[in-house]
């Protein structure tokens, strides 16, 4: 009897329950509220406040007429009506790429060339802020490794004072952007900024991404976490700087070889 008993449980849970259609309308509202009249820094970002309600259990036939209500406003904006397989929708698929002077079509040198004699760097990660499920501290601990890298490399760590005495102002800088499902990966951006002068009128200096690199999070190793892509960045910069700052050999030299 016991083994009737459990061979007929077994084949009661081989077979497959009937499929449920289930609707759900997820409705989000974002305020963007501008930027404050007196901020400094990151307080300059622009302010948003999130409303968001969520629709469960509606018929096939409820959610699409309240869908097709929306169409005309939709169109009316410009907005997407797009069938997808995960959520959130994002109607942008890239997150827009950080300016490098490498990328510019109208770049007059490499990158890598506005390293060079660079007598210094400031950089603080410190308040770097990374993913919210991570343990450790993404800032204290990326901030440490790069110290770390670039006294092993012999490039020198300016401090915020020494940075507005320098020529160019040059600054590192690292930016963890979180991933948005159904649209982008999380990525990891190291970027260098300099002052830079206008040939038309030298009187006049414009702050920009001379140098940059970046990595994203990867289907093929998932082992490769925000603080690995940090790494990778900031070695990355040292490999490039040392590279910038070789001196080549002179062509007396390279004939007399």
């Amino acid at each position: 009897m016991r083994f009737i008993f459990g061979l007929s449980i077994l084949l009661l849970n081989a077979i497959p329950a009937a499929a449920i259609e289930q609707n759900t309308i997820w409705v989000m509202w974002e305020r963007v509220l501008g930027t404050p009249a007196l901020c400094d820094g990151e307080d300059c970002a622009p302010q948003s406040e999130f409303r968001s309600h969520f629709l469960e259990g509606l018929p096939q036939a409820e959610a699409r007429a309240l869908f097709d209500d929306w169409t005309p406003l939709a169109r009316l904006t410009g907005a997407a009506d797009i069938a997808h397989s995960t959520m959130p929708a994002c109607t942008a698929e890239e997150e827009p790429e950080i300016f490098t002077l490498a990328e510019s079509e109208r770049a007059l040198v490499e990158k890598i060339e506005t390293l060079r004699g660079l007598e210094g760097i400031f950089a603080d990660f410190r308040g770097a802020r990374g993913p919210s499920w991570m343990r450790e501290n993404f800032g204290e601990t990326v901030d440490l490794f790069m110290r770390k890298a670039l006294a092993k490399a012999g490039i020198p760590l300016l401090t915020r004072e020494q940075m507005e005495e320098t020529p160019g102002r040059p600054q590192l800088t690292v930016r963890f952007s979180p991933e948005v499902q159904g649209c982008r990966p999380w990525s990891v951006s190291l970027s260098v900024k300099q002052t830079m002068v206008l040939t038309r009128d030298t009187r006049m200096m414009l702050e920009g991404t001379t140098w940059s690199a970046s990595q994203r999070q990867s289907e093929e190793d998932v082992d490769f976490g925000p603080l690995d892509a940090a790494e990778t960045a900031i070695l990355a910069f040292v490999e490039a700087y040392r590279q910038a700052n070789t001196a080549a050999p002179s062509e007396e030299t390279v004939a007399q070889q």
